[in-house]
């Protein structure tokens, strides 16, 4: 049986190969030149939205901002935002509000602005209207009640909110 022999390639002569190595090359040099300009652009931007930033909110130094999430479902005690009229979890048939205490990591010194936003809303209706408010309450230095809040045909079955705190 006869031994495998590697392939070949066919001959290939000298000014065929250095024209090949010179495109080789100086298709690289324009990679490179292209990779450094790009670079330096990306981090002439970077240090611009920097820049940008800090003049921006060079008046928010010493200010205390306090944040956090609040993943809300079904299966939290006192959830009544499922389906209206459910007897069986005793919700009722139109407004219905679940609401959870948030305690700050440390206590303002005066009272807090408190900002929510909803990260996600797992939920349905039969009407073509979802009807869902977050909102926060009573908030002191120490904390304030996070509120989810549906009503009419809307079910919320759970959702993530993310809150944040700061002192004006």
């Amino acid at each position: 049986m006869p031994r495998n022999r590697p392939r070949t390639s066919p001959s290939m002569n000298i000014p065929q190969a250095s024209i090949i190595v010179a495109i080789i090359g100086l298709v690289g040099s324009v990679a490179a030149t292209v990779i450094s300009a790009t670079a330096k652009s990306q981090s002439e931007t970077t240090q611009n939205q920097q820049t940008q930033f800090e003049k921006r909110f060079a008046n928010l130094k010493g200010v205390d901002i306090q944040s956090g999430t609040c993943s809300a479902a079904y299966w939290n005690e006192g959830w009544t935002l499922g389906k209206p009229g459910d007897g069986g979890r005793n919700i009722p048939p139109s407004d219905r509000r679940w609401s959870k205490h948030v305690t700050f990591d440390h206590p303002f010194s005066a009272q807090p602005v408190v900002w929510l936003s909803m990260g996600s809303l797992d939920t349905s209706c039969k009407s073509d209207s979802i009807r869902v408010a977050v909102y926060s309450n009573n908030v002191t230095t120490t904390g304030f009640d996070l509120y989810i809040h549906t009503w009419n045909e809307s079910e919320v079955y759970a959702s993530d909110i993310a809150w944040m705190a700061y002192q004006q």
